[in-house]
Order: C-alpha cells, then sequence, then structure tokens
C-alpha cells in the first residue's frame, strides 16, 4: 500500500515541475493552472483521454493541489499526520480519476504512472 501512495505522489510531484526560469536569474513558482497545462497534454495524449474526461481529470487535480496545499499550511498536523493525510488525498484523486476512465483507460493509466515513477516519459504515438 506504501509503495502505491509513494508513486502516486511521485507521479504528481514528477509529472509537475514547481519552478521555472524567468527572465532574470530569479526562480518563478508555477501557478496551478500552469502545472495543470504542464500535465495535462502528455496525459490526455497517454492515456487517450477524450475532451470531457480530460477536463474533468483537470478538476480534480486542482482540488487536490488545493488539499494539499491546505495540509502544508496545516499548523496542528505533526508531520507523520500531514504525510498520512496526503496519502489518503492522493489515494482520493486516483480513486476518481479511475471512475472517469474505460477499463482499458485504466491499464494506460496505470502503465502512465508506473512510466513516470521510473522516470520515463511519456510515448508519443506517430503520425500516420
Amino acid at each position: 500500500m506504501r509503495i502505491f501512495v509513494t508513486s502516486v505522489i511521485l507521479l504528481f510531484l514528477t509529472a509537475t515541475p514547481a519552478w521555472c526560469q524567468q527572465s532574470g536569474s530569479q526562480p518563478k513558482k508555477l501557478t496551478w493552472d500552469e502545472q495543470l497545462d504542464q500535465i495535462m497534454p502528455p496525459m490526455t495524449e497517454a492515456i487517450e483521454l477524450d475532451g470531457l474526461q480530460e477536463a474533468a481529470i483537470r478538476q480534480i487535480l486542482l482540488n487536490q493541489f488545493r488539499q494539499s496545499n491546505m495540509l502544508s499550511k496545516e499548523v496542528d498536523f505533526d508531520n507523520d499526520r500531514k504525510r498520512e493525510e496526503s496519502m489518503a488525498v492522493f489515494e482520493k484523486t486516483d480513486e476518481e480519476i479511475k471512475k472517469l476512465l474505460r477499463p482499458n483507460q485504466i491499464e494506460l493509466y496505470d502503465q502512465y504512472k508506473k512510466d513516470l515513477r521510473k522516470g520515463k516519459k511519456p510515448k508519443k504515438k506517430k503520425k500516420s
């Protein structure tokens, strides 16, 4: 179970670079929408999402970002409690995403997550 949760966490951490270079040497933190703009195209292609699925998953991920942000600022929780709560958020996100997918897409989604864990970039389909 921990491996699964860790992999989901890694999925979103590796898929969402938190910093990009701005003109000059000051790094700029990406907004949640900018992060989603980077996450969604390769995910959409890898999992073969239609427009409705893409929009719904984008909203699910945005909610996950909000919940994770609130957890990180929670002063009443110790680190173990924050980690447990974060794992619960990631598990819920994964379940919500899978509910939107067709059976063949669930397999593609699982493979997409495995590839991200291994540091592989999603394969681009050849155009015919």
